[in-house]
């Protein structure tokens, strides 16, 4: 028996270390579902738009400020229209020891008041608090938009970076392979000393240029990734111009406006202005106050109750709201200009980012075809025909500044692209990630 139980023992504490990787594995396997933000796409794979604005709402300060707004928007408009607690008084005096009874204290009065409004101003006060709320949850959505473009800027800053940065390391690999052509043939006679420098010239030009783009992409970077609050070994997705520029589509302007958050604020504050306007008409007159009492009265030894309610009502002498609701009507009339003139803005602001977005997508089609693929083919042939010697220096220096300026400029035009993308998505109201934050209940 017990060699039979040092060999289970044996058997556990070999199995033991087995058992601890397989639970590790488990565990964090499980905080991978969990929290996929944080885990799967910053480990396994390059973060995309739609990844790093997800890592904003869940992570960014800017995020969690608003959804405490909206907790408390919500709780103020659940709190609003809400009645006065009632009053209760008791009043105790020393009747019985005047009357020769000693120590004699006893409850004489005991009244129960409660305040009410006859013009409804509970109910108008819960109205103005329910449109504040909205008038939040709009702003909300404003101010996601805008986050969602921060991102998206400094997101489609850094791709650009990079893609520029890896066409200047392009630049300086061939123009390091066709130096050491230009070597080779000096070597053998075939290239003088002049043409020999210019191929270093255009070398040394390209490494100046990978040293300026790698310090821009390197603060790119380090700019999204504090923005993120990620660490260093972040990875993100390179630049698809197809899919990265949003193409504009035909689509009613009158419904995108209406749908628009900043629109919907307006229109809201609107009619904010409209309630805060009916409940200063209702606080002109003052809320009345009920009061149902009972006294007892001690008068030659005999003990007398009387019952009775009484009604306070504030009369408006003095004190009229005049001037209240005339301030209300002035904010209700500028509310009206404000939606009016915010209305076109933003239909003014759509137009221009509609017409600028479509003009810079057909100007990088045209640059791609007439420019870029030509001078490409260009460059490519000139390389092949420079090992062999049937191309001078001149030509080739020139076809490799052509080729890649042109390269150059074709990612200046993306860059103008994505920029008008960030802005056209402003213009038009619409969010990326729509459902990303849950709002209290209406």
């Amino acid at each position: 028996m017990d060699v039979i139980r040092k060999h289970q023992r044996l058997l556990l504490w070999t199995l033991y270390p087995v058992l601890l990787l397989i639970a590790s594995q488990i565990f964090a396997q499980d905080s991978n579902v969990r929290n996929p933000v944080n885990s799967v796409p910053q480990q396994h794979r390059a973060l995309n738009l739609k990844d790093v604005l997800r890592r904003v709402y869940a992570y960014a300060p800017e995020v969690h400020a608003l959804k405490k707004l909206m907790n408390a928007k919500y709780s103020s408009y659940r709190q609003a229209g809400k009645w006065p607690n009632p009053v209760l008084e008791f009043q105790t005096d020393n009747r019985l020891q005047k009357s020769g009874v000693k120590n004699g204290y006893q409850t004489n009065d005991v009244a129960l008041s409660q305040s009410l409004s006859l013009t409804g101003r509970y109910s108008k006060k819960k109205k103005v608090a329910y449109t504040e709320y909205r008038h939040a949850l709009e702003n909300g959505n404003w101010q996601r938009l805008k986050l969602e473009a921060k991102a998206g800027g400094l997101f489609y800053a850094m791709q650009i970076a990079k893609a520029k940065l890896y066409l200047a390391k392009t630049r300086l690999s061939e123009s390091t392979v066709l130096q050491n052509i230009g070597r080779r043939r000096s070597r053998a006679g075939d290239l003088s000393r002049f043409q020999r420098d210019r191929l270093s010239i255009v070398r040394e030009k390209s490494h100046q240029e990978v040293l300026f783009l790698t310090t821009q992409y390197i603060d790119a970077r380090n700019q999204l990734i504090r923005f993120l609050q990620l660490d260093s070994n972040a990875k993100f997705t390179t630049l698809n111009v197809k899919h990265d520029i949003v193409s504009p589509v035909a689509v009613n302007t009158n419904e995108i406006i209406k749908r628009h958050p900043k629109f919907r604020m307006i229109k809201l504050r609107f009619e904010k202005t409209q309630r805060e306007l009916s409940l200063a008409k209702s606080r002109r007159l003052g809320d009345i106050t009920v009061r149902v009492f009972q006294e007892r009265d001690e008068f030659n030894n005999r003990s007398d109750t009387v019952s009775g309610v009484g009604i306070s009502i504030p009369l408006p002498i003095w004190n009229t709201q005049r001037h209240s609701v005339n301030s209300a009507k002035a904010y209700l009339e500028r509310s009206r200009y404000s939606a009016k003139f915010v209305e076109r803005d933003l239909r003014s602001d759509l137009a221009s980012r509609t017409r600028h977005l479509k003009h810079l997508i057909l100007q990088i089609e045209h640059y791609r075809k007439t420019v870029l693929e030509p001078a490409k083919r260009v460059f490519y042939l000139s390389k092949r025909r420079f090992r062999i010697g049937d191309t001078g220096i001149l030509i080739l220096v020139d076809t490799i500044n052509t080729y890649f300026e042109a390269t150059n400029q074709y990612l200046t035009l993306v860059e103008a692209a994505l920029k008008e993308t960030v802005k056209y998505r402003l213009a038009s109201g619409k969010l990326i990630l729509p459902n990303a934050i849950k709002m209290p209940y209406k």
